[in-house]
């Protein structure tokens, strides 16, 4: 299916001689159900190879001009109207990087516990769990480099984190440079690009799925709104290895678990899984059994004593 995508990305100029620079996307965007060309044209070989083969171009001939360039089809649904999204996102990372100013003026190493403390604090009530304050933390974890002389070259990543010496556990941090003062600004430039274009609190847009070789940093600005709640995303296609199965669909998922070319510990976990619950909803609707018993077995089967269930209906325990 062709699709055109005419969203412009604008990366903002902050200095009086420079504009503005607008990237448009040009040529035509196709969503390729990739799951089916390989089924069709090219069982011979793995889901995986098949797709690096695809996008390394050599299952057909280039031109060298028009060449693949991946895209990933970007979904985004704000919970709130777009302004109140804005204006909290730059709230939220404002008060982080207050956080972060502190820790810096005081040379402090600090710790996921001290971080999701403190974070709170400056949130002003708002809710930052210890997981969510922990992945916000990795965001901005500099990437480790052999030569520790180099600055890393993404002005979002400002973090250093190491192992806790003296027999602690976990992990430790210290804020390494200022660029957390520019996480506001750069996080509201990533979101205007990203405005509703479909209904009105939902962004639909084909990403480039890389760029400059590293991730397309609107991945990180997807991970700051799915953490503090303001936007849930859904990020579709490119180059990474993925299989969709309807798990509604009992005979697909036989058919992928018993074949004999493809293994999946998973899908054959999701067929046993399948064939347990039937066979034990027919020994339940068929038994000769009381109301009371009924309802106890329910009970024992929501709270996990699968052996029981089994033992009254007698199945095999192992179900």
């Amino acid at each position: 299916m062709q699709q055109y995508d005419d969203t412009i990305t604008v990366s903002r100029s902050y200095t009086p001689r420079a504009s503005d620079v607008i990237t448009r996307n040009s040529g035509s965007i196709y969503e390729i159900r990739m799951g089916d060309l390989w089924e069709k044209y090219f069982s011979d070989m793995t889901f995986g190879m098949f797709k690096v083969k695809f996008f390394n171009g050599e299952l057909f001939a280039q031109d060298g001009t028009n060449r693949i360039s991946v895209r990933v089809k970007t979904t985004i649904r704000y919970a709130q109207d777009f302004e109140t999204t804005r204006a909290k996102l730059r709230q939220y990372m404002e008060a982080v990087a207050r956080v972060f100013d502190g820790y810096r003026k005081a040379s402090h190493m600090f710790t996921v516990e001290e971080f999701c403390r403190d974070a709170q604090e400056a949130l002003g009530g708002e809710v930052l769990g210890r997981d969510f304050a922990k992945a916000l933390l990795e965001l901005f974890v500099m990437d480790v480099k052999i030569d520790p002389t180099k600055r890393d070259s993404d002005r979002m990543k400002f973090i250093q984190a190491r192992q806790q010496g003296s027999n602690k556990i976990g992990m430790s941090y210290r804020v390494m440079n200022g660029n957390y003062f520019s996480c506001a600004n750069w996080m509201d430039e990533c979101l205007v690009n990203c405005a509703p274009n479909r209904e009105e609190n939902e962004y639909l847009g084909y990403l480039p799925a890389t760029i400059g070789g590293k991730q397309n940093p609107v991945m990180r600005l997807l991970a700051v709104l799915e953490i503090f709640g303001l936007a849930s995303y859904e990020v579709r296609g490119g180059q990474n290895l993925e299989i969709f199965v309807r798990v509604n669909d009992p005979q697909k998922i036989r058919s992928l678990s018993e074949n004999r070319r493809y293994k999946n510990q998973q899908l054959a976990e999701i067929h046993r899984r399948h064939a347990d619950a039937e066979e034990m909803m027919t020994a339940f609707l068929t038994s000769d059994l009381t109301t009371k018993q009924r309802w106890d077995l329910i009970e024992d089967y929501f709270l996990g004593h699968d052996e029981v269930v089994a033992q009254v209906l007698g199945l095999n325990e192992e179900n």
